[in-house]
C-alpha cells in the first residue's frame, strides 16, 4: 500500500479473518514528491511571528476533541502567545477536502482520529487546469493562506509561495521542535511523516510463509532500501526502522 492502512480497513480484516494484519513499513513517505505520499507541514502567513507548535496545540487549532490534552480550544493568536496586532484576532484555518488522503492521515496523526474539526476549517479539494491535469489542493490551500495574515494551514513545501512560512513542530509539550526539511523527514524526526507497507495475512503463532518472508527481506535490506534511493519518488527506512519491521517477520 502507498499509504498508511485506514482503522476501517483494519476492522474490516479483524472482521473477516479473526485476527489483525501484520502490517509492515517498507519505505518512509515521500518528502515532496507529487502523489507520493508526502509529509504535511503546518503554515502560517510569512509575516506570522509564529515559529513553532506543538501537535498539542496544532490539535486544539484545527480540531474539537482536543485528544492530545489541550486544556482548551486554540481559537484567537494571543491563546499561542501573540500580542499587539494579532491579540484576539481569530485563527483562520484551511486544508484539505476531508475525503483525501492528506486530510485522513492529519486526522490520524494530529486529531488522533477524532473526525470533530474545526467548524470553521476552509477546506480545498483537488482541480484540474485547461489541459486537464490534476492541480492538488495544496496549491489552493497556501494561495489561500498568502492572502490571509491571521491563518494557518496544512500542506506541502511543494505547493509553497514567497508569501508564507513553514512551523517547527514538537511532539510533545516539551520539545524539541523539528524543522520540515528532507532529513528529518526521512530520519522521522518530523512528526507528521507518511509510510508504505505491504500488509502481510499471518495467523497469530504462525510463522510467515518462507517465500513471503524472503520478498519483504529483501524489501528491507540494504539493496531493497537502494532501489528506493534510485526509484527516487520515496525515501528509505532508517536503520533503526529496517531492524524494528525486520522483527515483525520473526
Amino acid at each position: 500500500m502507498g499509504r498508511e492502512v485506514y482503522p476501517e480497513e483494519r476492522r474490516g480484516f479483524q472482521d473477516r479473518f479473526g485476527y489483525a494484519p501484520l502490517v509492515v513499513q517498507i519505505s518512509s513517505g515521500s518528502y515532496a514528491t507529487p502523489h507520493k505520499t508526502f509529509a504535511l507541514m503546518a503554515f502560517v502567513h510569512k509575516d506570522n511571528p509564529l515559529a513553532k507548535l506543538t501537535l498539542s496545540q496544532l490539535d486544539a487549532i484545527f480540531g474539537c476533541d482536543r485528544r492530545r490534552g489541550a486544556p482548551a480550544a486554540i481559537r484567537s493568536w494571543d491563546q499561542l502567545g501573540l500580542t499587539g496586532e494579532w491579540s484576539g484576532r481569530p485563527i483562520h484555518v484551511y486544508g484539505y477536502n476531508f475525503d483525501t488522503g492528506m486530510a485522513r492521515f492529519f486526522r490520524l496523526t494530529v486529531l488522533e482520529d477524532s473526525f470533530k474539526w474545526n467548524p470553521e476549517l476552509k477546506d480545498f479539494d483537488n482541480g484540474r487546469d485547461a489541459h486537464g491535469e490534476i492541480i492538488n489542493a495544496g496549491v489552493y490551500v497556501l494561495d489561500a493562506l498568502a492572502k490571509d495574515r491571521y491563518g494557518i494551514a496544512f500542506a506541502n513545501v511543494l505547493y509553497t509561495n514567497p508569501s508564507v512560512k513553514t512551523l517547527a513542530l514538537a511532539a510533545e509539550p516539551g520539545g524539541p521542535y523539528v524543522e520540515p526539511t528532507r532529513e528529518n523527514v526521512w530520519r522521522r524526526a518530523y512528526p507528521i511523516t507518511r509510510y508504505t507497507n505491504v500488509v502481510l495475512n499471518r495467523e497469530p503463532g504462525k510463522a510467515v510463509t518462507p517465500r513471503v518472508k524472503e520478498f519483504v527481506r529483501y524489501l528491507l535490506s540494504k539493496e531493497g532500501m537502494a532501489a528506493v534511493v534510485d526509484e527516487g519518488s520515496y525515501l528509505p527506512l532508517t536503520r533503526e526502522l529496517i531492524r524494528r519491521e525486520s522483527q515483525k517477520l520473526e
